[in-house]
């Protein structure tokens, strides 16, 4: 792992960085900002990562941050952060036959013709099974597929993220859509700030309405919800283009913390953990 540090004078002392004064390189190795003597982030094998501590906004550890890549469905925390706000979660839609006669490409949930969903449903099935066809329904309530992505284009604008180029609302491969960890982590923390957010995105297990009046129970793919102490949760994504990609938060000891990561391989949530462990040894320390 590279670690780029600047400033007058430093010392790397094995796995330790003394510094007294640290600002990113112009470079496309990991950055690291120490005020004080803490351990080297973990050689973590991603493309492209951020981990920022959620209260202040102060960047922990960074690696290429600004690198514009696929986001699978990690798009659709922006997704969420654009419609939680314009929706009823009580209101309720009867999708028609012809409502899937082009059935979106990626994950699905199987949403049936003539059975009645709310939008907290369609929701819930978003984050917990990616599912593709409930955010074209999410799409088609606030007004279209085109008004909802100049909706998300413009809230990524406010929210400062300028490496994100929407064509869809579920993320899935799309020539010229990109954004970056960094604008993932911008999109992950205003997203906590919606207390609805919140309850979707840690969702280890639900239900879902089925054909005939049956009932699915939907599960969380994600491990970390299922097992990493004080997880918050949020959303993973996998795409050919994309690879694993993943927003994650947590909460220890009084410290709350996101981490995005881009490109990873199969191992994407091992690496999550090492990383995230790494971010609460010296959250308040850099």
């Amino acid at each position: 792992m590279v670690v780029s540090l600047r400033f007058r004078v430093f010392v790397l002392l094995g796995a330790v960085v003394t510094a007294s004064a640290v600002v990113p390189s112009a470079g496309a190795g990991t950055t690291a900002f120490a005020t004080t003597s803490v351990p080297l982030p973990p050689d973590v094998d991603v493309a492209s990562y951020l981990i920022v501590d959620y209260d202040t906004g102060q960047i922990l550890a960074e690696q290429d941050p600004h690198r514009e890549l696929y986001p699978a469905s990690t798009l659709k925390v922006l997704t969420a952060d654009t419609l939680i706000p314009r929706l009823d979660p009580n209101r309720e839609v009867t999708p028609q036959a012809s409502d899937f006669a082009a059935e979106p490409d990626g994950s699905v949930v199987g949403m049936t013709a003539g059975v009645t969903y709310s939008v907290a449903e369609l929701w819930r099935a978003t984050f917990v099974e990616s599912a593709n066809d409930a955010v074209a329904e999410l799409a088609h309530l606030s007004g279209g597929l085109d008004a909802t992505v100049a909706a998300m284009q413009k809230e990524a604008r406010s929210l400062g993220a300028r490496d994100t180029t929407v064509v869809d609302a579920d993320g899935y491969d799309q020539d010229g859509q990109l954004t970056s960890a960094y604008d993932l982590a911008l999109f992950a923390r205003a997203g906590l700030h919606i207390p609805a957010f919140r309850e979707y995105c840690d969702l280890k297990q639900t239900t879902f309405p089925g054909p005939k009046g049956t009932t699915l129970t939907l599960t969380s793919h994600d491990p970390m919800v299922k097992a990493y102490p004080g997880m918050i949760g949020i959303k993973g994504g996998l795409t050919t283009k994309a690879g694993h990609t993943y927003v994650g938060a947590a909460t220890r000891d009084g410290h709350t913390v996101i981490e995005t990561m881009m490109l990873g391989g199969t191992d994407v949530f091992d690496q999550a953990a090492r990383l995230m462990d790494w971010a609460f040894e010296v959250d308040g320390k850099v």
